[in-house]
C-alpha cells in the first residue's frame, strides 16, 4: 500500500518538529527543566532527557513508512504525556510578561492540534492487516451467508434423505399403511 505524498510530507514535517524539539531538550535542558512539574519524581532533568529521547525516537520512527503508523501513535501518547508540563507552564508563567503568558496559554490548545495530527497521520499510514490483504474483509458477509445457506441445504438434504430412506425401506415406521 502506497502512502500519499501529503501523508509523506506530513510525516516529514512532524518528524522534523520532533527531532528539533528532542535535540533542544539536550541543547538547552534548563528551559525544559523549568516547565516540568516539580512534584514528578525523580527530577526535572530526568524528565527533560526522557522526553527528549522519546521525541528523537518518535521523530526517527516517523521517517520510515514501515514504522510510521506506530510512531504516529507513539507521538499521540507522547503529546498526551507532556501535556501536564504545558499545564504547569501555563500556571507557573501566570505572573510573567503578557507575551510569555500568551506563549504558555497558546501551547494548551496547540496540543490538541498535535493530538489530532498524530492520530490522522497514524490512520493514514496504517498498513493493511492480513485479512485485508487476502480480501476477507470484503468477502466476509457473502462467505458467512454462503456458509449459512450451505449448512441449511446440507441439513435439509440429510434430513430429507433420512426420511426418504426410512420411508422407502420401512413404510410401516413412516405411518403410511
Amino acid at each position: 500500500m502506497e502512502t500519499s505524498p501529503s501523508t509523506n510530507a506530513s510525516a516529514r514535517i512532524m518528524a522534523t518538529f520532533l527531532i528539533v524539539a528532542g535535540v533542544a531538550h539536550f541543547a538547552n535542558p534548563t528551559f525544559f527543566d523549568d516547565i516540568v512539574p516539580p512534584w514528578l519524581p525523580p527530577s526535572e532533568r530526568f524528565w527533560t532527557y526522557a522526553s527528549g529521547v522519546a521525541e528523537l525516537a518518535v521523530g526517527i520512527g516517523l521517517l520510515s513508512r514501515r514504522t510510521r503508523s506506530r510512531a504516529a501513535w507513539a507521538a499521540f501518547f507522547l503529546f498526551l504525556a507532556v501535556y501536564p508540563a504545558n499545564l504547569y507552564m501555563a500556571w507557573d508563567w501566570r505572573d510573567k510578561a503578557v507575551a510569555d503568558q500568551l506563549v504558555a496559554y497558546g501551547r494548551l490548545p496547540l496540543q490538541f492540534v498535535m493530538f489530532w495530527w498524530a492520530i490522522k497521520l497514524a490512520k493514514a499510514s496504517a498498513l493493511p492487516v492480513a485479512s485485508d490483504i487476502l480480501g476477507f474483509q470484503e468477502r466476509k458477509q457473502p462467505v458467512v451467508a454462503a456458509l449459512a445457506a450451505n449448512a441449511r441445504s446440507l441439513y435439509a438434504t440429510e434430513w430429507c434423505g433420512w426420511v426418504g430412506h426410512d420411508a422407502a425401506i420401512e413404510p410401516d415406521h413412516a405411518g403410511l399403511e
